[in-house]
């Protein structure tokens, strides 16, 4: 029991690691993934962001991969390394700023002021999926 509550509450400060994950290694999975999403929420038999969809999810993309031919794994494969090596396209691009441009501003922020004092500000825009310039600030 004390010991339990000692290390709960003791000094020993543990290192807080960065939110944010700089880069993205795509994989032919996780292109599939993003290539067919509509294809898989549709097998989940739920909507976007429902529990049931979300339940069945890996289930409808082992589905999908097993259907696969070689020639798409291959292509897959193909593209995942052209996106980890480049960029993806602009769809994926204002999806993945939709989601983390927040978190990268504000990690990139409270980095550069922590490693060197530096009060950072930070402007950004970008087209989001509809096209829209979003800001920032």
């Amino acid at each position: 029991m004390y010991t339990t509550w000692l290390f709960n509450h003791g000094e020993r400060k543990r290192k807080q690691s960065d939110k944010f994950k700089w880069g993205k290694k795509w994989t032919a999975r996780s292109v599939i993934s993003h290539q067919r999403r509509e294809e898989i929420v549709e097998l989940t038999g739920g909507q976007a962001g429902d529990k049931e969809m979300i339940g069945n999810y890996q289930a409808a993309l082992k589905t999908i991969l097993a259907g696969l031919t070689d020639e798409e794994w291959q292509q897959a494969e193909e593209t995942a390394e052209e996106w980890t090596n480049n960029a993806p396209p602009a769809d994926v691009q204002a999806k993945f700023t939709d989601k983390k441009a927040d978190a990268a501003t504000k990690s990139f922020a409270s980095y550069m002021w922590k490693q060197g004092g530096l009060r950072v500000f930070v402007m950004s825009a970008w087209k989001n999926q509809d096209g829209e310039v979003r800001m920032h600030g």
